[in-house]
């Protein structure tokens, strides 16, 4: 899918973006904004144009291996946001050997208010292999010196206890030819929403919104294979959730899922 943006500014390690948001057909079923179109928003450009992402990606793919995103939509009014343009602000802030760590701002058409936070990490890999490769030379030599405290991954694995399955269709898939990051959001909001029904918690669960998305990418799976889900809520009566991701036994994605009660009435309530 894409989305028409403007380059507005640009330098070595920042960009800054304005776009068409969000429509009616991205409110959910509450009429709140989509945490799923702030997510795909937030780290549309995850690789931007100031890295040269073309010569990065001649002979070498650029898999997304971690992300956080909290988000501030749920406390927002959707009506300020519908056809309107947002502010995309991006900042590399971490050059390793194989990857490299960008920094997101969503923000509203008046930039007064903050609409998401996210923290990406991107890891360079062999065409063939899908293993990681090098960054090349031409890159740390632009980029090297730019360095912070690296990302750490704390997302623990889920009991095997509760899961449920699902199959990766053919619109889940992206150029990389696997499933994307936000196909994965999705099956994982799904099993925690089947987890509440099996636990008979739909009348508290449905008056929730998601606040924070972290995910970190172990494997990856095609179109056609399937996928257990294996979900965990971690704190009661909090609301945050973990799911583990496995395909043939072995775990691909590891989630975690932060609701939140403090929401706006949302659309279909006000009409």
């Amino acid at each position: 899918m894409e989305v028409p943006v403007e380059f507005v500014s640009h330098d070595q390690t920042k960009t800054e973006i304005q776009m068409l948001g969000y429509s009616y057909s991205h409110l959910d079923k509450n009429g709140r904004l989509s945490e799923k179109r702030t997510c795909f928003l937030t780290i549309l450009y995850a690789s931007p144009d100031f890295i040269d992402n073309r010569r990065l990606r001649q002979d070498r793919r650029l898999y997304f291996s971690y992300f956080r995103i909290k988000l501030n939509t749920p406390l927002i009014d959707p009506r300020s946001l519908l056809y309107k343009k947002i502010w995309l602000e991006e900042e590399l802030v971490h050059v390793g050997n194989t990857s490299f760590i960008i920094n997101s701002l969503l923000k509203s058409p008046d930039r007064r208010n903050t609409l998401a936070i996210a923290k990406s990490l991107s890891v360079i890999v062999d065409k063939e292999t899908h293993k990681k490769r090098q960054l090349p030379s031409w890159f740390k030599e632009k980029f090297g010196h730019i360095k912070q405290e690296p990302v750490k991954f704390e997302i623990p694995e889920v009991p095997r206890h509760w899961n449920c399955k699902v199959k990766i269709s053919h619109n889940d898939i992206d150029l990389n030819k696997h499933a994307n990051f936000s196909a994965y959001i999705s099956y994982c909001q799904d099993a925690v929403y089947k987890h509440q029904v099996q636990q008979s918690n739909l009348s508290w669960f449905n008056r929730l919104g998601v606040e924070e998305v972290e995910q970190s990418y172990l494997g990856e799976a095609m179109e056609g294979e399937e996928l257990s889900l294996y979900v965990q809520q971690t704190s009661s009566p909090g609301a945050v959730f973990l799911v583990s991701v496995e395909k043939d036994g072995v775990i691909i994605v590891k989630t975690r899922l932060v609701y939140t009660s403090a929401l706006s009435p949302g659309l279909t309530s006000q009409l």
